[in-house]
């Protein structure tokens, strides 16, 4: 037995086995900082916020023989796609046989602590044609027999082609290669590629609730919104915000001389997405919305609006949330939500060109389902007569069976496809419509509302344009094999 810091005093090295179970310790919770600068300057793994266990990795790995040492560590599974793990992947990638993964998240190896735990196995040797054998334990007795479910053979290789080298445990490998080796991530794709979080300060977020009132003091004004506003294609304007032990409604953030810095990028064009979800939600925002904490914005100064609806139908779709669970599900939370951040976002797979022509389906989309919200949340809105839910479902499964089809053509490029290409190439075989606003409520120059013969006009357009849609058997020929060839 020794009496030392195992990371910064251990030193006894060529073993021929080390087996743990590292102590799982954020990076916020060591709070030492002393020690901590010492483990940052020591430890090549120590990479922004890191956790305490992916350092015990890096030392046990020092210590073990070359080409015979083996490690096996219960450890917690966020270091395979968190932005803190990136020097650590790099390491073992390079450096290390990584022999398997067992996925034991989903077991109750812990008694009331929220974590979710591999078991990963690596030999010191450098790695040459080597697979990473990954299993999932769905039984503890049976993890206790040695038996598991294996869901991945990868080879090591190809980890590299995926962005930061994350280290995906579940399915649909075959895609992900597919995917990146064909399109580079969306950071080195878009060049003004902005993403913003916390706007009005990253620690001190709670102070700015004194901007915040029901009474609209400039044309600048904005509009607070929460993380459960945001939807798919829409805001839920009935929703109420919840945050630091408030709850309030939809309000006006103030503008103030403060914020000029940051002001600017905030009330122009933009896209939101949740950073808690169980699935990738996006929206459009005409630059009224606003928000403290739990939301990202992304701002693209080199898009029009056309432009920003494309990407935003990209980022709605089946085949990019798929995308996102295989390469980060490894950091999903309680319940199935997913923590989504910017630095995630960045990494999804974009082509060089996306055609505008699918904006209009994006415009398409944010329309019904803003006007199934207002529809279902309000009673200050009177829709068209005639109009049952029941339909409006019908047509919103139909135009997002339809978007998912179209991005899967763009990204896979399948042949025989003909129908779908022609949406894809000309640019008015879908309706042009303006996007406004249906329920009145806050006055400010760019929250705009529909009259009453304009929601008639647009609706009827959409309604023409899926009967002449969903009565060609060519294009329903091609949109359901499209939907299949992502989820099989």
């Amino acid at each position: 037995l020794f009496v030392k810091d195992f990371l910064l005093e251990f030193n006894i090295d060529n073993f021929d086995f080390i087996i743990g179970n590292p102590p799982y310790i954020e990076n916020k919770k060591i709070y030492d900082k002393v020690y901590k600068q010492k483990l940052t300057k020591r430890f090549y793994s120590a990479y922004r916020l890191y956790d305490l266990s992916i350092l015990f990795i890096e030392k046990s790995l020092e210590l073990l023989k070359q080409n015979e040492g083996v490690l096996s560590f219960l450890t917690i599974n966020k270091f395979l796609s968190a932005d803190y793990g990136e020097k650590l992947r790099e390491l073992l990638i390079n450096e290390v046989e990584i022999k398997g993964i067992i996925d034991i998240s989903s077991l109750p190896v812990f008694h009331r602590i929220a974590a979710y735990p591999i078991i990963i196995s690596l030999k010191k040797k450098v790695p040459h044609n080597s697979t990473i054998i990954v299993k999932k334990a769905v039984d503890l007795n049976l993890l206790k027999k040695s038996k598991s479910i294996l869901v991945n053979e990868i080879p090591q290789e190809v980890i590299k082609l995926f962005p930061a080298k994350v280290i995906p445990i579940s399915k649909n490998l075959h895609l992900i290669k597919k995917l990146y080796t064909k399109y580079k991530p969306m950071s080195e794709v878009i060049a003004d590629l902005n993403i913003i979080y916390r706007p009005y300060g990253f620690i001190k977020w709670a102070q700015n609730f004194k901007y915040v009132s029901k009474k609209k003091v400039s044309n600048k004004d904005l509009l607070l919104i929460g993380t459960g506003n945001v939807g798919n294609f829409h805001i839920n304007f009935k929703k109420p915000i919840r945050i630091a032990k408030r709850k309030l409604n939809i309000s006006y953030f103030n503008y103030n001389k403060n914020f000029e810095h940051i002001w600017k990028k905030l009330s122009g064009e933009k896209l939101i997405f949740r950073e808690i979800a169980k699935d990738l939600t996006f929206t459009y925002d005409p630059g009224i919305f606003t928000n403290i904490t739990g939301l990202y914005f992304i701002q693209l100064p080199s898009y029009n609006t056309d432009k920003l609806f494309s990407l935003l139908l990209i980022l709605n779709s089946d085949l990019i949330n798929l995308v996102f669970k295989t390469l980060f599900s490894s950091l999903h939370m309680a319940g199935g939500y997913l923590r989504i951040n910017g630095s995630f976002i960045k990494r999804l797979p974009l082509p060089e060109i996306i055609p505008t022509s699918i904006s209009r389906l994006g415009k398409i989309l944010q329309f019904l389902f803003q006007f199934k919200s207002d529809f279902i949340e309000t009673d200050q809105f009177d829709p068209p007569r005639g109009v049952e839910i029941s339909f409006l479902e019908k047509m919103l499964c139909f135009y997002k069976k339809l978007s998912n089809s179209l991005v899967n053509g763009i990204y896979l490029k399948e042949a025989g496809s003909k129908e779908l290409e022609n949406i894809i190439n000309y640019v008015n075989y879908l309706p042009k419509i303006q996007l406004k606003y249906f329920v009145p409520g806050y006055n400010l120059p760019k929250y705009e509302i529909y009259r009453k013969q304009e929601v008639e006009s647009i609706f009827n357009s959409i309604l023409n344009t899926y009967f002449d849609l969903n009565t060609n058997n060519k294009i329903l020929e091609e949109v359901w094999p499209f939907q299949k060839l992502v989820l099989s």
